[in-house]
């Protein structure tokens, strides 16, 4: 027996240990049971912008509150910004083939500087248009009660498209998206072309989006999901208009492949194009 030892002390030891163990092991279930404990959701940035001039009142019936009217001002206008990862801005920059980020939101302030607007962008790499509409129906009012939005911009529908999700479907739950928004203005964005194929070393391949085995029957969807965008942003339902994206370049000439970094995912100059795609849009369909 080693020198000094109590044996009497033994079970009040033994008591201890067991009792602080018992007290981590049921701290830990709590923390892995409640994901709530350790994550927390941040806010989206905001940059301050002077005061903004209240829209003109809407008239008061059922069409008004559908179909917002887009006759506001665009100057000292701020803008919110929701869809996917041609939201988020994300691109390769090679030749690390790195995942980077470039949102066309800056390059939109650049350009409608002198309007003095802000633009809050969420977007979500991957997503698919039900998880964008949860989102959006989770969090758009808790958002814009921090930073009140005077329009909304969706770009949504390419993942659908990709991984053969329904159209009709993902169709739906885009303009639930625009009702989410509503009664702001609320603009929406047609998906760009699909680039198959873009290259050889395509750095998306490790993913398999970019060589699909289907590619024509991919494009036909994603054309057919336009064309009831379009169709939806010309009716009554959604005065505000639509975006056309597909004017980008086609990667498929050999002086706009800068404008792209894989099949789906546009570069720091192919995100400038989208924005001034976008700059003229509101321009023109916002009073200025």
């Amino acid at each position: 027996m080693p020198r000094g030892f109590q044996p009497y002390l033994f079970p009040t030891v033994l008591f201890t240990l067991l009792l602080v163990l018992g007290l981590v092991v049921k701290t830990q279930t709590k923390l892995f049971t409640n994901p709530t404990t350790f994550v927390r959701e941040e806010s989206p940035p905001v940059v301050p912008s002077p005061p903004l001039r209240p829209p003109p009142p809407a008239a008061a019936s059922s069409s008004s509150l559908s179909a917002p009217p887009c006759s506001i001002p665009l100057r000292h206008r701020r803008l919110f910004s929701f869809g996917d990862s041609l939201t988020s801005g994300a691109y390769w920059q090679m030749p690390r083939r790195k995942l980077r980020f470039a949102p066309y939101k800056t390059p939109l302030e650049k350009r409608l500087g002198h309007h003095e607007i802000n633009v809050t962008h969420v977007g979500f790499p991957g997503a698919h248009t039900a998880g964008l509409l949860s989102y959006l129906k989770n969090h758009f009012a808790n958002i814009s009660s921090r930073s009140p939005f005077d329009a909304c911009l969706i770009l949504a529908g390419t993942n659908d498209v990709i991984q053969d999700r329904n159209i009709q479907h993902a169709f739906e739950n885009i303009k639930q998206m625009h009702t989410v928004c509503q009664p702001l203005p609320t603009v929406i964005i047609t998906l760009p072309r699909f680039n198959f194929p873009f290259g050889p070393h395509e750095p998306s391949d490790l993913f398999g989006y970019c060589s699909p085995r289907h590619p024509r029957e991919q494009e036909r969807h994603r054309q057919e999901l336009n064309a009831k965008i379009v169709a939806y942003a010309s009716s009554a339902s959604l005065k505000c208009g639509y975006v056309d994206a597909e004017q980008l370049p086609d990667s498929h000439r050999a002086e706009n492949r800068n404008f792209w970094t894989d099949c789906l995912h546009p570069s720091r100059k192919g995100y400038a194009a989208l924005a001034n795609l976008i700059a003229d849009h509101l321009e023109k369909r916002f009073s200025v």
